[in-house]
């Protein structure tokens, strides 16, 4: 929803979200994505790091 509508304040958002949700429940929703993602990218370059260590 946030690619498709960049400019929208989290208050929109949040409203045209079914059920809607406040502002601060978007909020929460985008920094545990946000939280996810870091994760993901993190468990990424350890991967590529051991792959590397173990091709040597």
């Amino acid at each position: 929803l946030r690619i498709q509508h960049p400019e929208a304040s989290l208050k929109e958002l949040g409203i045209m979200l079914t059920p809607s949700i406040g502002k601060s429940g978007v909020n929460h929703r985008l920094r545990k994505l946000s939280m996810i993602a870091d994760h993901i990218r993190e468990h990424k370059e350890e991967n590529s790091h051991d792959n590397k260590t173990n091709s040597n």
